[in-house]
């Protein structure tokens, strides 16, 4: 390996593992911007939905969704506790309610959600 590239890739630091929730329900989400756009935190987003088993690119795409949009619809795989996930998320900026997706809902019948929104 080259010297320069090395030196490169030391620079860039370890990658850190997220510790993935331990047990818990699947459960479908609604999410959306919250009221003061400047107090959002992309990143603290994207972990907490990959804490509980969402693939990391479609946890960036879903919250890359919601800053463009203003909202969509995750099925998240594993969430131990509804009210802890959604303090969460909401320190982050990010207000989410969950329940079954009904057609009105449905990223489906959102217009342009099909090339935008990530697959639920």
């Amino acid at each position: 390996m080259k010297q320069s590239l090395r030196a490169l890739l030391e620079r860039a630091g370890p990658i850190r593992d997220i510790d993935l929730v331990s047990s818990g329900s699947p459960v479908d989400l609604v999410l959306r911007l919250g009221p003061d756009l400047s107090k959002v935190k992309t990143i603290s987003a994207i972990e907490a939905l990959a804490r509980r088993g969402v693939k990391l690119l479609r946890a960036k795409r879903t919250i890359e969704a919601v800053v463009e949009q203003g909202e969509a619809v995750l099925h998240v795989p594993i969430v131990e506790d509804v009210r802890k996930f959604g303090r969460e998320l909401r320190a982050a900026g990010i207000l989410a309610s969950s329940g079954p997706v009904g057609p009105s809902r449905d990223r489906r019948n959102v217009p342009g959600a099909a090339t935008r929104t990530p697959r639920v």
